[in-house]
Order: C-alpha cells, then structure tokens, then sequence
C-alpha cells in the first residue's frame, strides 16, 4: 500500500526516499531529444530540401 504523500511504507512503519529526480529527469530529457531530433528528421524528409535553386 502506498503511504500517504508518495513512497511506500516498510514494515517497520518508515517511508522508504523516492528515487533521485536526477535519475527520472536525465533519461526522460534524453528520450525528448531523440524525439525532437527524429521529429525534425522526418519532417525534413517529408518536406523536402528547404533551399530551392533558380
């Protein structure tokens, strides 16, 4: 059963730290730039070249 606030309760009654934010934040910023960068990848490719020559 999760206690109240986040964190779950041991036998002894004492809540157990969350994990570091650091290690929810560093892999979710990463998994958003890759996302960023295949987003403008695809629409690069569906677009076509964006300078056009005369």
């Amino acid at each position: 059963m999760t206690a109240a606030g986040g964190g779950h309760a041991t036998a002894d009654g004492k809540r157990e730290r969350p994990p570091h934010p650091t290690a929810t934040a560093v892999p979710l910023a990463g998994c958003a730039a890759l996302g960023g960068f295949l987003f403008g990848y695809d629409s690069s490719v569906i677009n076509g070249p964006s300078t056009r020559s005369t």
